[in-house]
């Protein structure tokens, strides 16, 4: 297993929680690529997954989550609004060196 270096593109890694539509970031621990199958090990959990579909078990093992892969137009349009607004936020917010 790999770790998680840069790879030349930057990817945020959310978690979406449908019951309440709040959205944690993912750290990203590790990652192990095959032509098959895609793994990524995360602070909150890990997510396994094809072209086709996946799992993501949380880290406490408290949940399993079967994943579908959609196109943008069958995602429900609350889901959408909801990561757009937590990307703007995430935009807009003054860097560290801003702040100092």
């Amino acid at each position: 297993m790999q770790s998680a270096p840069a790879y030349g593109k930057s990817y945020e890694w959310l978690l979406l929680q449908k019951s309440d539509m709040s959205i944690s970031s993912l750290s990203l621990k590790s990652r192990d690529d095959s032509f098959y199958v895609q793994e990524r090990y995360f602070n909150l959990g890990y997510l396994k997954y094809n072209q086709h579909d996946g799992i993501f078990i949380e880290r406490s093992n408290t949940g399993q989550h079967p994943l579908e892969n959609r196109e943008c137009t069958g995602i429900p349009e609350n889901y959408l609004q909801v990561v757009e607004d937590y990307l703007k936020k995430m935009v807009n917010m003054p860097s560290l060196q801003e702040v100092h």
